[in-house]
C-alpha cells in the first residue's frame, strides 16, 4: 500500500522487501531492496537486508559485499556486524566471525545473544563440537 501511495519512498520498498523475505519470496525481496537502493543509494538498512537475502541464497560474495556496504555507511549499527559474522562462521572464517561478533558486542554490550554466538564461534575456532 505504501508503495502505491508514494512510489518514490525507499523505506516502503525496504519494508515490503522484509515481508517478502520472511515469506521466502526472495526474488521479490531482492527487487524491492534493489528499488530502495536505486532511490536512496546510502540506505544502509536496505544493504543489510539485501545481504541477508543473498545469505539465504548462498550468494556469499554478494552477501558480504552488501554487509560491508551497510557497515561502511553506518558503522555503529550492530546488526550488520552480526550478519556478516554469521556469514563468516558458515564459511569457516571463524577468526573474522569472532572479530565481527566482538565489534557488535562493543556496540551492544548487554546483548546475551551476541555474546553466546561469539562463544559458539570461539568453540568452532578451537575445533570443539558445539552441543
Amino acid at each position: 500500500m505504501a508503495v502505491t501511495l508514494d512510489p518514490k519512498f525507499p523505506r516502503a520498498y525496504n519494508n515490503r522487501g522484509i515481508i517478502y523475505g520472511k515469506r521466502g519470496d526472495y526474488p521479490r525481496a531482492l527487487a524491492d531492496f534493489d528499488r530502495a537502493l536505486a532511490l536512496y543509494p546510502e540506505f544502509a538498512q536496505a544493504y543489510n537486508n539485501r545481504g541477508l537475502i543473498y545469505f539465504y541464497l548462498c550468494e556469499d560474495r554478494l552477501s558480504v559485499e552488501d554487509f560491508n556496504k551497510a557497515i561502511e555507511l553506518r558503522p555503529r549499527v550492530a546488526s550488520s556486524y552480526v550478519n556478516r559474522a554469521r556469514l563468516f562462521g558458515v564459511t569457516g572464517q571463524y577468526r573474522l566471525s569472532v572479530e565481527d561478533f566482538t565489534r557488535a558486542l562493543q556496540l551492544e554490550p548487554g546483548s546475551a545473544a551476541i555474546a553466546e554466538e561469539r562463544a559458539e564461534t570461539y568453540r568452532a575456532l578451537e575445533g570443539r563440537k558445539i552441543p
